[in-house]
């Protein structure tokens, strides 16, 4: 997954609105190309990528992650200012954690994390 910047989210932005306006179907192939998608897999393989990715997400930092895509969407909507103040607040209060003790304590001693989502 990739975070892109304003000019390529005006740009899907348009490209949806464009799919929304007109019915076009879209390929699976397109979707990706044009960043509606993340990801196409075969769909013999889809729910095995799906279980992989919820796998990936619950094991990890849960209240970071939250939290990170609280500020994702909120930054959008503010200039880049404000936006560097708000996630610079998540940032703080993020390093109080338990999780982020659990990350660093972890990396220190060279062992997977084991995160709580406190």
């Amino acid at each position: 997954m990739q975070c892109r910047g304003k000019k390529s989210t005006r740009r899907s932005y348009i490209l949806t609105k464009l799919l929304c306006f007109t019915g076009d179907i879209v390929t699976a192939e397109y979707a990706e190309k044009i960043g509606l998608v993340d990801q196409v897999v075969p769909e013999s393989e889809l729910k095995g990528v799906v279980a992989e990715l919820a796998k990936k997400l619950a094991s990890g930092p849960t209240q970071a992650i939250g939290l990170y895509k609280h500020a994702l969407h909120q930054s959008s909507h503010m200039d880049l200012d404000t936006s560097l103040l708000y996630t610079n607040q998540i940032q703080q209060l993020l390093v109080t954690t338990e999780d982020f003790k659990e990350a660093f304590t972890s990396f220190l001693e060279k062992r997977t994390p084991i995160f709580k989502g406190r």
